[in-house]
């Protein structure tokens, strides 16, 4: 019940929230589904590879750490992106499968690291690193679960953080993206509710409210292989990557003309 009052609490604040123009916040990219799921987070700017990150393992479940052929990878790999001083921590979880050192969560930990903020990168609950050092079932995929499971991370994350490598911090801040931002709105009812971390701000990016249809999606795209032969469907992924480099190459791409 909680939940579904954030998530129209949410819906309320977008109705009321001014609509803006792309030249009001300067962001290079017109085109709303270039900028969120091509160049804008895939390209290489250099703001990666200018920011080191070190690894942090926290520890895992009992018992997790002496399975079978796993024996030693029962520990959370997080990556940490530290400030030299104090400063607000974000954690930053991706979408489905994600781990800490690939993808766009690397990206928006520089970005995020260069206006001030330490940074903590989280594995998706449905990696196999979370799922074997932090699912208490064992089987994650259930997203209210899986987000208690992430909380759970995060505390022991945090006094890793402090008693281990000093880090100061004077806020919690939680951005999440796609599959995460559902498991972000889970954890944000758990916070209120327990108040063990207190985040003070959720950034949510495109989460999947309706997760059966993004399934159904995703079904009928895999689908469209079948219809079309192995050699239609890689000539279209192949316009497709043009269209991408196309736009890598242009610092100025603009809004496709809508006949």
């Amino acid at each position: 019940m909680r939940f579904h009052f954030a998530l129209a609490a949410l819906a309320m604040l977008g109705l009321l929230t001014r609509s803006i123009e792309a030249a009001d916040y300067k962001y290079p990219y017109q085109d709303p589904y270039l900028a969120t799921a091509t160049t804008a987070i895939l390209s290489d700017d250099g703001a990666t590879a200018s920011v080191k990150s070190t690894i942090v393992h926290v520890p895992g479940l009992p018992g997790r750490n002496n399975l079978p052929a796993l024996e030693g990878r029962g520990d959370v790999g997080l990556a940490l992106y530290r400030q030299n001083r104090p400063a607000p921590l974000l954690f930053i979880l991706a979408g489905l499968g994600s781990n800490p050192y690939f993808g766009v969560a690397p990206y928006l930990a520089s970005l995020f690291y260069k206006d001030g903020s330490h940074v903590v990168i989280l594995p998706s609950p449905m990696s196999w690193n979370f799922a074997l050092s932090a699912n208490r079932r064992g089987a994650p995929g259930y997203a209210p679960e899986d987000a208690r499971d992430l909380y759970a991370v995060m505390q022991k994350s945090l006094t890793v953080l402090r008693e281990r490598h000093g880090i100061k911090t004077t806020a919690i801040n939680f951005m999440a993206v796609s599959l995460g931002g559902l498991e972000g709105a889970y954890l944000s009812v758990i916070d209120a509710d327990e108040g063990k971390i207190g985040i003070d701000k959720f950034l949510l990016v495109n989460p999947p409210v309706d997760l059966a249809y993004a399934v159904k999606k995703i079904d009928e795209w895999n689908a469209l292989g079948s219809k079309f032969g192995r050699a239609k469907s890689q000539q279209i992924v192949s316009k497709a990557v043009a269209i991408v480099e196309s736009f890598q190459g242009n610092g100025t791409p603009r809004m496709p003309a809508i006949s």
